[in-house]
């Protein structure tokens, strides 16, 4: 069973980061623009619910453009000034589809590790940090 929470053992101990599904990619505000807001708001919803087991997928349409966003183990996240702190996080990942017929630009080379740190800094912050707030300070 993953353990989520801060700090150095909880990040040695998280899973990896999953592959995106078939014909998806993580969204790169590089190359895509800002995370639609119906995405971020479901982004935030499915991190914040810590009932959901990782892997747990919502399908949204933004324009006609099916996004997934899925439960992921996230191993960090930043504060409010943008500093990292290593931990396991439930966080939640923004995924395009990589068919640029469906409106969607094709990654750039080399953009997948910016593309997850974007993601994870505009998704998993505010959820976990809401996740964290309720465990250790007991609203549940």
């Amino acid at each position: 069973m993953v353990q989520f929470g801060q700090g150095q053992s909880y990040a040695a101990n998280c899973p990896p980061f999953p592959a995106p599904p078939a014909g998806y990619r993580v969204w790169n505000t590089q190359t895509d623009g800002p995370v639609p807001t119906a995405a971020v708001q479901d982004a935030q919803a499915l991190a914040g619910n810590m009932q959901l087991p990782l892997g747990y997928a919502d399908t949204i349409y933004v324009n006609g453009i099916p996004l997934i966003v899925r439960v992921d183990p996230h191993p960090w996240t930043t504060d409010a000034q943008g500093n990292v702190i290593p931990g396991c996080y439930h966080g939640a990942t923004v995924y395009t589809p990589t068919s640029p017929g469906q409106g969607v630009v094709p990654p750039s080379s080399g953009g997948g590790t910016s593309a997850l740190l974007t993601a994870s800094i505009l998704l998993g912050a505010t959820a976990s940090g809401i996740a964290l707030i309720d465990r250790f300070f007991g609203r549940r």
